[in-house]
């Protein structure tokens, strides 16, 4: 049988940056191509024994993230305790200074924007955006049925309240997009009732942007 490499006892179950973990000679690039370990981005790698999930590919993608960059969207509202990606999504979302890049990487979705120190928060010991920031980016860059879904969610976990809504899109009068925020556009009233704790208020959130009815409530939004 082929004999497996030893996993060193720094790298075993968290994502590391391999040029890194070369340069301190913990690996070298050849032993990277064998069985132990599992590619999650470029310069990425886990150990093979690491169950791979979303959130340790969150993990792995806040090690690629430059000053003035955090981990956005969806990926941000996972770390917030909400999830909002679709269902087996590998995508991680990040949002970096326009004048920054990053490696080309089918596993990252980049959003080139300039984010304020107090727009960026450490969830888990990784940067991401805050509630306001993040719900405008969920709520002004979707159709207006995929920003009922996530703000719902957003509301039920309590990230943000129904108040907050009417800020975050006032406090971002002419920025693009704003007018699908739905606190300031016709999907407005799809945010109601979600603060009264309701545990179907996501589902209520998919019901509404359908224009279904909703059983916990039995009208039609």
């Amino acid at each position: 049988m082929p004999r497996v490499a030893a996993v060193p006892a720094a790298l075993r179950y968290k994502p590391f940056r391999t040029s890194a973990a070369i340069a301190a000679g913990l690996i070298t690039a050849r032993q990277l191509t064998g069985p132990a370990w599992t590619r999650l981005f470029r310069d990425v790698y886990v150990s093979a024994g690491a169950p791979v999930d979303l959130a340790l590919r969150c993990q792995a993608a806040a090690l690629l993230v430059p000053v003035g960059g955090a981990l956005s969207h969806d990926s941000a509202a996972l770390l917030h305790n909400t999830l909002i990606a679709p269902f087996g999504s590998t995508r991680v979302h990040v949002s970096i200074p326009p004048r920054l890049r990053l490696p080309l990487d089918g596993g990252l979705v980049v959003h080139r924007v300039l984010l304020g120190p107090d727009e960026i928060v450490r969830r888990c010991g990784v940067p991401v955006t805050g509630p306001a920031r993040m719900a405008f980016d969920l709520g002004s860059g979707r159709d207006a049925a995929e920003a009922v879904v996530a703000l719902d969610a957003l509301l039920y976990q309590r990230v943000i309240h129904p108040a907050d809504l009417l800020e975050i899109a006032g406090s971002r009068a002419g920025w693009p997009g704003v007018e699908r925020v739905p606190a300031g556009g016709p999907a407005g009233s799809a945010t109601r009732g979600i603060s009264d704790g309701d545990e179907n208020a996501v589902g209520i959130g998919r019901c509404r942007a359908a224009g279904a009815e909703c059983p916990a409530h039995g009208s039609r939004f």
